[in-house]
């Protein structure tokens, strides 16, 4: 990759930043854009990643930090970010046999690789092929990753490939560091543990590297060597599962891992833990996400009372052995589940276990989250002054903290208690204000609930635009995350904003394309939602009649989930951002023939009114219905209220 030239230099730096959002005036930004090549020695990968930067930095402000620190330093995105340090120590063990060359080759791409990748380069690249940044990218090894701005550079290629290639016997190294990442991330994703921050940049990291460990796990999973290695490979393949399994609940289906955890925890002898050397911590763990997983997939036919006497023992055993950590997390799994398959007593009962663990051991984070659960689980109960002194407790700990999620939660939850309910406070985000920080959430699991939450509310308080925003966003992440349970919740509530917002056809169309799935949905919402929903359908079949109603839901039936996501993501984003009106689009005949549709009037009516005949009449309504491309007087009267015309 050689130098540019001073011209060429500044025209990238220019180029870059601009795509990045971020104009120059050539004349005024000259002298300091130069300046800056000239810092940056003309380096194309330095010179677009400093483009970046100019979002935040001024161009003296850049020119200034980089003439007072190393290049690395001021270049590096991520700057302090949350867990890096952890990342780079992990790798220690594999970058500590490196020779000389491979050492100068770390140091010259601090600050533009990650460490993870380091790691995976110094493993995978042989050592006659180490050289300068230059040298690796002329032999397709490494590129510029322009997707993502935190990491400069990636490998071209999976480092599972090279394994493929190069033989199963070599790559113990980079083995040892895939599980290295595996155990930080485990560890900084537990719960009580992770502030905001820090999981997101674990996710990110298990997301990049998620083929790896993979492909890693499945090699453990099978060793067949002999029995004190297969011990290893055993605890190796449980701790690769393990990340895997806690990056895929909140990204993903835990039944998408083709049954690698499954095969994991089959392949670990409960009963000789000592002697197979694999430590009870990892296995509990291990069978706490196994039984999320049968949770997950539950079905008529699974036995709901066999899972929640499953995670009672998990949790017994996890007290037994006394890590405050994993009891934490099988205390989660258990209240969690047993709370959505109505065990109330168990889902309470480890509550308030899991509050006085949490308290006792100093953990705000964690106790944050299972006061919130212990709220949730009163306010279904009716225990509504108990429910509002948690969610009080969980909403002042959470802000405290900076932790957005709970603090969302709790904040929705003040607004879905009755009225004149005790520990309430009297100054309480509006719904509204609530939404705004829902856009500010990770398009992840744990996204869904308070998206739909949300947008539920805003229904109650008649202002179906914020419902429509926060739908779509729950719909988004479900689609992103692969969820078709989660973009079913979306599609359920879009019925009820399209009956409301006065299109039934609409309604009644995305009833039918998810009927075959409604009972499956229908236990993932709250009763309330339930009885919302279910009214919301009655309504709509009175409002078309029973032979229309049942067209429209059979048009639905044969939609596929792409095109339930799109019709479904489609409305909302109207409803939620409705175009300035367009008066143009009708002339101003067929405009007044509009109103008098909303005001209710038949055609005869409006003949009548209007003095013309009827034929005229029905041949302007016939041409509003095709300007607008809307079915009938229901969805042209819809699109008249949604752009502000009558």
């Amino acid at each position: 990759m050689p130098r540019l030239t001073g011209d060429a230099a500044a025209t990238l730096f220019v180029t870059t930043a601009t795509a990045s959002g971020r104009a120059f005036d050539a004349e005024a930004d000259a002298a300091d854009i130069a300046t800056l090549c000239e810092l940056l020695e003309c380096w194309p990968p330095a010179i677009e990643l400093a483009a970046h930067r100019t979002v935040a930095l001024s161009l003296p402000d850049l020119i200034s930090a980089l003439r007072d620190r190393p290049m690395a330093e001021v270049l590096d995105v991520r700057g302090r970010a949350p867990g890096r340090s952890t990342v780079h120590a992990s790798v220690a063990d594999a970058l500590a046999d490196l020779s000389e060359t491979e050492l100068g080759l770390a140091e010259r791409l601090a600050g533009f690789v990650d460490w993870c990748t380091l790691a995976e380069l110094s493993d995978a690249v042989p050592a006659d092929f180490i050289g300068d940044l230059p040298a690796l990218v002329d032999r397709d090894l490494v590129d510029v990753d322009r997707a993502a701005p935190e990491t400069l550079f990636r490998l071209r290629r999976p480092h599972r490939e090279l394994l493929e290639e190069r033989g199963a016997g070599v790559g113990a190294a980079h083995l040892g560091a895939l599980r290295a990442c595996a155990r930080d991330a485990t560890s900084a994703l537990a719960i009580g543990l992770a502030d905001d921050a820090s999981a997101e940049h674990w996710h990110a990291v298990l997301a990049r590297r998620e083929r790896d460990l993979r492909a890693a796990a499945w090699r453990l999973a099978g060793d067949d060597a002999g029995a004190a290695a297969v011990a290893d490979s055993a605890t190796g393949a449980g701790e690769l599962a393990l990340a895997l399994s806690m990056h895929g609940a909140e990204y993903g289906g835990l039944n998408a891992d083709g049954g690698l955890l499954d095969q994991v925890v089959a392949g670990m002898d409960w009963d000789a833990i000592g002697a197979t050397g694999v430590p009870a911590r990892l296995l509990l763990l291990l069978e706490a996400y196994r039984l999320r997983r049968r949770f997950e997939a539950v079905d008529p036919g699974t036995d709901a009372d066999a899972i929640a006497d499953a995670l009672r023992a998990l949790v017994d055993a996890a007290t037994e052995l006394g890590d405050v950590d994993v009891s934490l997390e099988c205390l989660s799994q258990s209240v969690g589940s047993a709370r959505t398959i109505g065990h109330f007593d168990q889902a309470r009962g480890h509550a308030e276990q899991a509050i006085a663990l949490a308290t006792r051991n100093g953990r705000p984070i964690a106790l944050a989250h299972f006061e919130l659960l212990a709220a949730m689980i009163a306010h279904v109960e009716g225990r509504y002054d108990e429910a509002g002194r948690l969610a009080a407790r969980a909403y002042s700990v959470a802000r405290r903290h900076d932790l957005l999620l709970p603090a969302v939660q709790s904040a929705l939850m003040f607004h879905q208690l009755p009225a004149g309910t005790a520990h309430v406070p009297a100054i309480r985000p509006s719904v509204q204000d609530i939404a705004l920080l829902v856009d500010r959430l990770p398009r992840r699991r744990s996204l869904l609930g308070p998206a739909y939450g949300v947008a539920a509310q805003c229904l109650l308080e008649h202002d179906p635009a914020t419902a429509a925003r926060t739908t779509a966003a729950g719909m988004r992440a479900a689609v992103e995350i692969g969820l078709p349970a989660g973009l079913g919740i979306g599609v359920m509530t879009t019925v009820v904003i399209a009956a409301a917002s006065g299109e039934p056809h609409l309604a009644a169309r995305l009833h039918g394309a998810i009927a075959d799935h409604a009972e499956l949905v229908r236990r993932a919402i709250i009763g309330a939602n339930r009885a919302l929903y279910d009214a919301t359908i009655e309504q709509v079949r009175a409002a078309l009649g029973d032979e229309a109603f049942d067209r429209a839901c059979g048009e639905g039936a044969a939609w596929s989930w792409a095109r339930i996501a799109k019709e479904s993501l489609d409305f909302t984003d109207a409803t939620a951002n409705p175009q300035p009106p367009e008066q143009s689009v009708l002339t101003p005949r067929q405009l007044e023939i509009l109103m008098l549709l909303a005001a209710g009037m038949s055609n005869k009516e409006i003949s009548e009114r209007l003095v013309v005949a009827p034929k005229t009449t029905m041949h302007h309504t016939s041409n509003i219905y095709r300007r607008l491309g809307v079915r009938g007087r229901g969805e042209a009267v819809a699109w008249g209220r949604r752009s502000g015309l009558i």
